[in-house]
């Protein structure tokens, strides 16, 4: 069962990759920005709840739910099973989540990079 619902989490995974733009990149020339007009370095709570509200809105886009068990935050998918109406819940931790997002990153970036295929069989367009 638990197959079934890693293999469906995999393939919303992949479509949400592909109908995702990928993120504006930040400027590289940090040194040219002034000194004086720097901001206080985020302190580490600030940097987990910016983390956290970046999983949170993350889980949205993929259709999962945030849930609180025991303390910790776990985010839930419910599809039903292929070629029935029965719903079935899966739950991952926060830092099963976050590996998933990862992959749904180079996912998205492998999709958009030319392929190197060459051989008899490769189509260039």
């Amino acid at each position: 069962m638990t197959t079934r619902f890693f293999a469906t989490s995999a393939a919303s995974l992949i479509l949400g990759a592909c109908a995702g733009t990928p993120p504006p990149t930040a400027p590289t020339n940090l040194a040219a920005a002034p000194v004086a007009a720097a901001a206080p370095a985020p302190t580490a709570a600030a940097t987990n709840d910016d983390h956290r509200k970046m999983l949170a809105k993350k889980a949205r886009e993929l259709d999962y739910i945030v849930e609180k068990r025991n303390g910790q935050l776990d985010y839930c998918l419910t599809s039903a099973q292929l070629g029935t109406r029965f719903k079935t819940k899966g739950c991952l931790s926060e830092a099963d989540f976050e590996d998933v997002v990862r992959r749904s990153a180079e996912l998205q970036t492998n999709m958009h990079q030319p392929s190197s295929c060459s051989g008899p069989g490769c189509v260039h367009n």
